[in-house]
């Protein structure tokens, strides 16, 4: 446990840990309230799915900038001008909601500014982790910042369950807008220098993105995460949205019902944090990987079809587990392969990728649950992600799962 947050050490690291939890806490309470007032809006799973289309693609669009931001300027600076424009959309779509605007295009309307921020934020962010540890501490603080997003992942939905039920959709909104002073608070009582490599000249957004696609294309470590992040958008992440139509259609447990899946989802990724973290000397990251993606699909199959919801609240407990080894290992093989000057344009190109294929995935499983059901649909998914992963493992060494223990990148 000692050697799982030894990142922890580290002050400015250890305060932007602890104001994140909020403040992401805050964003999955949004990201299941919005898809909880669509489905309530409008009765359709394929609404929900356009819910994360609208936050996905936005972001998408916007992460060639995020990254070029990142990479030509002090990410902090970039994250306390982001972080206070989504505190103010997350305050509008409160006051939306109290003035009886509630059209469902007007609530996609506000997530897609959400996306469009979160994807200029999402590079800095990274980057962000990177430059406030030495490298012997990097793949903890990774693993810690990934494992904050998954406390979150079990603290927001809860909380969302609650407010939803208590006050109703504008106070979900309102909780979320709040939890971004934490962050902001962080951010400026920090005392490193967060600035990086200093380039030679400011990067471009399209120029960014075209240098880190021949980048990437050149080294197959970085292929290969690109890959996976890929499979796991497309096949696995809906799952996150579908446990709100499962929780109406399957089993009919109302708001609370569906916080406490979401809550199992997180309490599965968090219990695995502290393991990848402290056993990351035994703990290979292709291995990881090898092993948490199949593992991943065959709890997704399972929810699937699960009989009953205490069943379903066991499967995405091993489903969040699986998932938080799958996407952790991924992304610190990234962190740690990239070379320095390229990694906010690298992770931005990464992140595009992932909500570009979970975009898609959301709106086709959304659409195809509502013609043959949720249940055989998020069943099919999880079955895909088990060949894909034992595709993967048969792969040979040189552009096989081995390749994400690759050293960083120094030429």
């Amino acid at each position: 446990m000692r050697h799982a947050f030894r990142a922890l050490r580290h002050r400015d690291f250890a305060i932007f840990w602890s104001a994140s939890i909020a403040s992401s806490s805050g964003t999955w309470l949004q990201n299941l309230a919005v898809p909880w007032v669509l489905f309530q809006l409008t009765g359709s799973a394929l609404w929900v799915g356009l819910a994360t289309a609208a936050l996905s693609i936005p972001m998408v669009l916007a992460s060639p900038a995020g990254g070029a931001l990142a990479d030509s300027n002090d990410p902090r600076r970039v994250l306390v001008v982001t972080q206070s424009l989504m505190a103010l959309v997350a305050l509008l779509q409160c006051l939306n909601w109290l003035y009886g605007i509630r059209e469902p295009w007007a609530v996609l309307c506000l997530v897609v500014l959400v996306g469009l921020l979160n994807g200029l934020t999402q590079p800095s962010w990274q980057s962000l982790v990177n430059r406030l540890v030495p490298r012997e501490d990097l793949r903890s603080a990774v693993t810690l910042n990934s494992m904050q997003i998954n406390v979150a992942k079990a603290v927001g939905p809860a909380t969302a369950g609650v407010v939803l039920a208590v006050a109703g959709a504008w106070a979900a909104f309102l909780v979320n807008a709040l939890t971004f002073v934490a962050v902001l608070v962080g951010l400026l009582v920090m005392r490193a220098d967060t600035r990086g490599v200093r380039l030679e000249h400011r990067v471009t957004a399209l120029r960014g993105l075209v240098g880190a696609g021949g980048y990437v294309l050149r080294h197959p470590a970085l292929r290969l995460t690109l890959i996976c992040s890929t499979l796991i958008g497309l096949l696995g992440y809906p799952v996150l949205t579908f446990t709100i139509v499962m929780a109406e259609e399957a089993w009919d447990v109302g708001s609370t019902g569906m916080g406490a899946l979401n809550v199992a989802l997180g309490l599965g990724a968090v219990a695995m944090g502290p393991v990848l973290a402290g056993w990351e000397r035994f703990l290979p990251r292709g291995t990881v990987m090898r092993f948490g993606l199949p593992v991943y699909g065959g709890a997704v199959l399972c929810f699937g079809l699960s009989p009953s919801f205490g069943l379903a609240l066991v499967a995405l407990v091993v489903a969040g587990a699986g998932f938080f080894s799958a996407s952790n290992s991924n992304q610190t093989a990234a962190q740690m392969i990239v070379a320095e000057n390229m990694r906010g344009r690298v992770l931005a190109l990464k992140l595009m990728t992932f909500m570009v294929a979970a975009s898609v995935g959301s709106a086709v499983q959304g659409a195809v649950a509502d013609a043959v059901g949720p249940r055989v649909t998020i069943a099919t998914a999880g079955a895909l992600l088990i060949v894909v992963a034992a595709v993967l493992h048969l792969l040979p060494a040189r552009i096989g799962l081995a390749r994400l223990d690759d050293p960083q990148d120094t030429t």
